[in-house]
């Protein structure tokens, strides 16, 4: 009777067990992935080496702790921590290596938004925007709470931290209109400037004088703090901004849409006049990318780059994460697993892992490969 069985299942048994060799020496994972059914000697079985790019525990790990969809998701400086935040209003913070332990919980008032950790890695701030127009400061090693900003008056649906060093600041956009400025010792807001309608999207130039605004107007704003005034506007996308990311190298600014595309933009101060690929086109845009579809649920998703600056991501209302190579504008990747919209990407900043979040309540960890 096992003769037969076997026969049976010929050529289609697949083992999913992965078992690792010398892994200390190579990093490679040695995974059985076909069998003829007849025997379990290796000569008879199709192996494949998969080369291991980070030191994750797995190639793919999965955090569960959220009971509602995870809104957004960021690393630390030092790539040693990732913290996430959710409509059932909390900030997890989780351990990326090892078993990914979920090692501090933030409890709020209301559903948090977004999250960002300060770009400082001596610095244990984190901050979060959340849906009754607050913004809350927290030290994530002793867990304390150190402000809660008040000045917005609907959804705080972006925030961004200064990079370098000096004075940390804190930008927050919010449904009512406003863009504000924060010194993160302070409660009240330094500076504000009103945009007249729902605002998605806030990013730091790089220098930190300027500050990129996207909303409901389908255009990118360039407001210039020392001057008080909007210096530029980046205009391709035909609806709302949904979220924006600067290089690592601050030359380049990725937004993405409802229009189910992402657009990467020079935003060096002296760019060129004309678009080379197409003089009829805005002469600071350098790609457009596609393959992310929004969907009709209008999640805020959010793009990134890697820390080489030669990719960028995207979660999609297809339940996958998007990576496309910079410079040619194709689809590098279209990752699976997720079960609902993924609603924030992340990259590692010292290894080539990607996390994810989305609706599901489900966030993952994924290798990819190294960007050439």
């Amino acid at each position: 009777m096992a003769d037969k069985r076997a026969s049976a299942s010929s050529s289609q048994q697949v083992t999913k067990r992965a078992r690792v060799e010398d892994e200390d020496a190579s990093n490679a994972q040695s995974m059985i992935v076909a069998s003829d059914g007849r025997s379990g000697t290796k000569s008879q079985q199709l192996i494949r080496t998969v080369q291991r790019t980070s030191a994750l525990k797995a190639p793919i790990m999965c955090l569960e702790g959220h009971a509602a969809e995870v809104l957004d998701v960021k690393f630390n400086p030092t790539g040693e921590k990732l913290a996430s935040v959710s409509a059932d209003r909390t900030i997890n913070l989780w351990n990326v290596y090892g078993d990914c332990e979920n090692y501090g919980v933030f409890r709020l008032k209301s559903a948090a938004v977004t999250i960002e950790w300060s770009p400082n890695p001596s610095s244990h701030l984190i901050v979060c925007s959340c849906a009754d127009g607050t913004l809350n400061s927290f030290d994530a090693v002793s867990g304390e709470r150190l402000k809660r900003h008040r000045a917005h008056t609907g959804v705080v649906n972006a925030i961004d931290i200064t990079r370098g060093t000096g004075l940390e600041r804190i930008v927050s956009g919010g449904d009512d209109g406003f863009v504000r400025v924060w010194l993160v010792e302070t409660k009240e807001s330094i500076e504000e400037i009103d945009m007249g309608y729902p605002i998605t999207a806030v990013r730091w130039s790089q220098d930190s004088q300027q500050i990129y605004i996207g909303g409901i107007d389908n255009d990118i704003h360039v407001y210039d703090l020392r001057k008080s005034e909007i210096a530029f506007t980046l205009r391709d996308h035909s609806d709302t901004i949904s979220g924006l990311s600067l290089s690592p190298q601050g030359s380049h600014l990725l937004s993405s849409s409802f229009d189910n595309t992402c657009k990467v933009w020079d935003v060096r101060p002296f760019a060129p006049i004309t678009n080379v690929d197409d003089p009829s086109q805005n002469p600071r845009l350098t790609r457009t990318l596609y393959g992310a579809p929004a969907g009709h649920d209008q999640y805020l998703r959010k793009p990134c780059w890697d820390s080489t600056g030669k990719r960028c991501a995207i979660g999609a209302a297809d339940r996958t994460v998007v990576i496309w190579n910079v410079a040619s504008g194709e689809v590098a990747y279209k990752l699976p697993g997720h079960a609902g919209t993924v609603t924030s990407v992340d990259w590692l900043p010292n290894a080539p892992v990607i996390a994810s979040s989305s609706t599901d309540k489900k966030i993952y960890l994924g290798e990819t490969d190294p960007a050439k």
